[in-house]
């Protein structure tokens, strides 16, 4: 009888600890799935060779002669973002994470044979007002709005004329204060050094010689925002490269010195107003190809210092809810005198211009885009139609080109309609 009762007392506490899991697990929220992103495709035509085609041309390398006109088609810009967040943890931070990719791992606009590429990778914790995130995000060098485009969205027709900018591995930091009806916040990264391999050196594995440094880069940024009104930021950037390499694997000129500098600051601008929007950016820095910026001369670890400005600006006008126009206008200017030093050292190893390798003929003075587009968005669909211009100024002319840009000014156009699905 004892026993009976023991066992009937033992059942009804685990039926209760049961019930009260079951009912913590009921009440404990799921994790939060989100999937978002774009999905479409541009044809195009265009009469010049860029440095790539389609939804990603940043300068002009090439106006062919004769037979000029291009058309083709792109979809590599298509992007896929999921996520998950889940409970409440730390004090009250949401963690979450973040993938995304779309398809510019492949060089060209190849129409079925595309390559994904990992855009972001990174686990976050979110306060009310702090942020943490460890992993592969945007540099804020990039700043916290692009030119409007349909088209040309990941690969900015901005870059090389005003806009810089990347993805890379490292922790950020941001931190916001309410200043009455405004906000303003700051971020703060710590982050792998030297995106790219500089002037396509490494030191072995893909390491550059910005990691044989042994420090990391640092990024900076104060923002103010004012609801949908106003948003103004300012930008910094820090990076050293060991000349040498590790081991002091390279035989650099005393006069430079062991070590190189990547540094940059920038403003970035944007203002809406009723159906008006003005946004933009500038830059002062040097030794800064890394960043999609230099016209895609990289600096040498032998040679001097690249200096470089930029500055890129946009207008746009909603002439009904959903059709708007814009209009676009930017500038890459490295210093003509350093990129003549740098040429005539045969630092600019690149063929892209159809030129022998170390050729004068692939230096680049200054870049100059300048853009027009409709666009028809609703129901997150848009439609756009652009028209792209740019204008490479060359130190000599390069041979491919000589006869069409005998002062070595060389100029292309594109015309893109695109079609792209935002959910």
């Amino acid at each position: 009888m004892k026993i009976s009762v023991f066992r009937s007392a033992v059942c009804a506490v685990l039926a209760a600890l049961a019930a009260t899991a079951t009912a913590a697990e009921e009440a404990k929220p799921a994790p939060k799935f989100e999937f978002h992103g774009f999905v479409g495709a541009s044809l195009f035509m265009q009469d010049a060779i860029f440095n790539n085609s389609g939804q990603q041309i940043f300068f002009v390398t090439r106006t062919p002669n004769t037979d000029r006109l291009l058309f083709g088609g792109d979809a590599r810009q298509t992007r896929l973002n999921l996520s998950l967040a889940g409970s409440p943890i730390f004090g009250g931070a949401t963690p979450k994470a973040v993938a995304e990719i779309d398809f510019f791992g492949t060089a060209g606009t190849s129409a079925t044979n595309v390559t994904p590429r990992l855009r972001l990778s990174y686990g976050e914790l979110k306060w009310e007002n702090t942020t943490f995130r460890a992993g592969q995000f945007n540099m804020l060098l990039l700043g916290t709005f692009g030119a409007t485009s349909v088209g040309h969205i990941p690969q900015s027709y901005a870059y090389n004329a005003g806009y810089l900018g990347g993805r890379t591995i490292g922790l950020e930091g941001t931190h916001s204060v309410p200043v009455g009806d405004m906000k303003v916040e700051g971020t703060l990264q710590v982050l792998r050094p030297g995106q790219g391999n500089l002037g396509g050196e490494a030191e072995g594995f893909g390491l550059t010689f910005a990691e044989a440094s042994g420090t990391p880069a640092f990024e900076g940024r104060l923002r103010l925002t004012k609801a949908k009104l106003l948003d103004v930021y300012v930008v910094g950037h820090w990076n050293r490269v060991d000349r040498n390499g590790v081991g002091n694997a390279k035989s650099v000129p005393a006069a430079l010195g062991d070590t190189q500098t990547t540094a940059v600051g920038s403003v970035g601008v944007k203002l809406t107003a009723g159906p008006l929007t003005v946004q933009g950016q500038g830059y002062v820095g040097k030794n800064l190809a890394e960043f999609t910026a230099s016209l895609g001369q990289f600096v040498r670890t032998q040679d001097g210092d690249l200096h470089e400005w930029g500055a890129w600006g946009q207008l746009g006008y909603n002439i009904t809810p959903e059709f708007s126009a814009w209009a676009f206008l930017g500038t890459c200017h490295p210093n003509y005198g350093e990129v003549e030093d740098l040429a005539n050292a045969g630092a600019f190893n690149t063929a892209a211009t159809g030129q022998p390798s170390n050729s004068r003929a692939n230096a680049k003075l200054q870049n100059v885009t300048t853009a027009a587009m409709l666009r028809y968005m609703e129901g997150g669909y848009a439609l756009g139609l652009e028209y792209v211009h740019m204008r490479t100024k060359f130190l000599v002319p390069p041979a491919a080109s000589a006869a069409r840009s005998p002062n070595g000014v060389l100029n292309g156009n594109q015309l893109m309609f695109s079609g792209m699905y935002f959910f």
